[in-house]
């Protein structure tokens, strides 16, 4: 126990002072230090601390401030350089969906698509549900995939199933990833015949 002018040592249940100040009482919880328990009286009862007072004043609202959506310098994207708008809106609006017509799916794609039986037997018809979208095929448009040579196009559905199940949209359509390289090199290659100057 540490004090500014003397020192207490507590040996057994005996307090030992100074040799200028006399044995002094350690109570411990209402307790004599080796003794019997104090009685219990008003004073030695834990009391429980006043609240703090309010000052009154009104706590100032929290400042929000909108997060930017889209990064102006950079157009929206983290590989501006592999974008090319133009691009995608022209297979957007002249492609159809690379899954139109098709009527061999093994299971639905898209909420239209339909059973339909023939003489070579039977599947889903591939009905499009939702605008036609420019899908990246291969690495992901996040990691950085061109836009050129590396896009098909897709209705919403297709190209939703396409991004979450990879490898069950290859087993569904019986479309290989080689087949989907080949679609994308072909769409730009036309475009770039159509449009010589933009190449």
């Amino acid at each position: 126990m540490c004090g500014t002018g003397a020192r207490t040592r507590i040996t057994g249940a005996r307090p030992v002072g100074t040799e200028n100040e006399p044995p002094r009482e350690i109570r411990i919880f209402g307790t004599r230090w080796g003794g019997a328990p104090d009685p219990v009286t008003p004073d030695s009862i834990l009391r429980k601390a006043p609240k703090p007072k309010r000052s009154g004043r009104k706590p100032s609202p929290l400042k929000r401030t909108r997060m930017k959506s889209v990064n102006r310098k950079r157009k929206g994207s983290a590989f501006p350089k592999q974008r090319d708008a133009a691009y995608r809106r022209w297979v957007r609006t002249t492609i159809p969906c690379v899954a139109l017509s098709t009527w061999t799916l093994s299971a639905p794609i898209s909420p239209n698509d339909a059973p339909v039986w023939t003489e070579e037997g039977g599947g889903l018809y591939h009905r499009c549900w939702g605008p036609p979208e420019a899908a990246h095929i291969g690495k992901h448009q996040a990691t950085g995939a061109p836009d050129r040579g590396a896009v098909v196009t897709m209705c919403r559905a297709a190209h939703r199933y396409y991004d979450e199940h990879r490898a069950k949209f290859y087993r569904v359509t019986k479309f290989t990833p080689e087949f989907l390289e080949r679609e994308a090199l072909r769409l730009q290659a036309l475009y770039e015949s159509e449009h010589p100057t933009n190449g």
